[in-house]
């Protein structure tokens, strides 16, 4: 229990921090303007302010079922103030006829949650709606993609140990490596120990999991989180480079004691 609360804290420690500088990132690099516009497009629809959104949707869009369809999608916004809106991702694609935005929003109500999601096309200067989708939840995405280990399984116990026995047991023959007499290509040596081979991600919020046969992890471990609304992506590797040299070396350093014994003169 000791090793896995050890495990828990580092990886804790360093998704709180990835986690942090992601999201400012976000903030940082996001198109205000655009970023904006999608939150008044969800306070126009919270506001059943259908012709302003209308006014503003892309024409391929616009059937006899649309109004209806902004209805439904009103419907599913909780009532009240927002006590916090947060940007929680985005995207940007730059093509030939125009630039599309995706932008991600939480909103945080009295008593539940709310991911709205909001796509612009920009062209010849005007900005359109693209698509518009509104999803309530109990509970806030940073709670649901938290770090913990409360209804994990083996599984996640396992990947959470690798991830810190693989890359002791790497740096651990690393050394090793360094004080044992290599015949040639030690340098070699040492880059084929530091990385692990066969990459397996866990998605510590699902619990699914990805296996890359071509696939180089350096120290065999690491983890990758976009931000603390996304899901922790944990990978280990496998050290096949510290354990075939381990065995190797136990041929090595029988080698000169095999060479002294046929050296020895025979006994007339």
């Amino acid at each position: 229990m000791t090793l896995i609360r050890l495990c828990c804290l580092m990886v804790m420690t360093a998704a709180l921090m990835a986690g942090c500088n992601a999201q400012k990132a976000i903030e940082a690099m996001a198109p205000q303007e655009e970023a904006a516009q999608g939150q008044q497009v969800i306070a126009q629809l919270a506001a059943r302010d259908f012709a302003s959104v209308q006014a503003h949707l892309d024409p391929t869009l616009q059937t006899p079922a649309t109004a209806a369809q902004l209805v439904e999608v009103a419907n599913h916004i909780p009532a009240g103030t927002p006590k916090h809106v947060q940007l929680i991702g985005f995207n940007t694609l730059h093509q030939k006829t125009g630039v599309q935005y995706s932008f991600a929003y939480e909103y945080e109500y009295d008593d539940q949650w709310m991911v709205a999601q909001v796509m612009f096309y920009r062209k010849a200067g005007q900005l359109l709606i693209a698509g518009v989708h509104v999803n309530p939840m109990a509970q806030s995405e940073r709670a649901v993609h938290a770090f913990s280990l409360a209804g994990k399984g083996p599984l996640h116990l396992l990947m959470l140990g690798l991830s810190v026995l693989v890359p002791l047991f790497i740096l651990t023959t690393l050394v090793i490596c360094y004080r044992t007499p290599v015949p040639k290509r030690k340098a070699l040596w040492y880059l084929f120990i530091a990385v692990g081979l066969v990459q397996f991600t866990l998605n510590w919020t699902s619990g699914a999991i990805n296996v890359q046969l071509l696939a180089f992890l350096v120290l065999g471990a690491g983890f990758m989180q976009g931000s603390a609304y996304t899901p922790l992506l944990l990978s280990v590797a496998l050290p096949v480079g510290a354990v075939v040299f381990l065995l190797k070396r136990r041929s090595w350093l029988a080698a000169p004691a095999s060479a002294a014994v046929q050296d020895v003169p025979a006994q007339g």
